[in-house]
């Protein structure tokens, strides 16, 4: 009688502390599951904010280029360089705003890269 009281008893503290271990680790498995997301989605965040302010940095240069060499750059024309995202177009565009040999011409580049 004893013996079975202490089997039972056994067989519930195990079944309890198997619960309370699943518990456990389903709760520290969600936490770094957590932490780990939030850290990449800091390092994605920061990925982005550079590339979007090397973006920036690359178009801001370019009008300043266009602005010394041709004078006023049309609303039309800012709406363009600011409309392209890709930082490898801009470096390119950035090169030809240099040795272009007019804003028109340069209007055109972009028109036609877009499309």
């Amino acid at each position: 009688m004893l013996a079975e009281r202490v089997a039972i008893w056994y067989e519930e503290g195990v079944q309890k502390g198997m619960q309370a271990g699943m518990q456990a680790g389903m709760q520290e498995g969600l936490l770094k599951g957590i932490q780990q997301g939030r850290e990449e989605g800091r390092e994605q965040g920061r990925e982005q904010g550079l590339m979007e302010g090397q973006a920036t940095g690359i178009k801001n240069a370019m009008l300043a280029v266009l602005t010394m060499r041709f004078g006023k750059v049309s609303p039309v024309l800012q709406q363009a360089i600011n409309d392209i995202h890709e930082i490898t177009q801009l470096e390119d565009l950035m090169r030809q705003a240099v040795i272009i040999d007019s804003l028109t011409t340069f209007q055109q580049l972009i028109h036609s890269t877009n499309h």
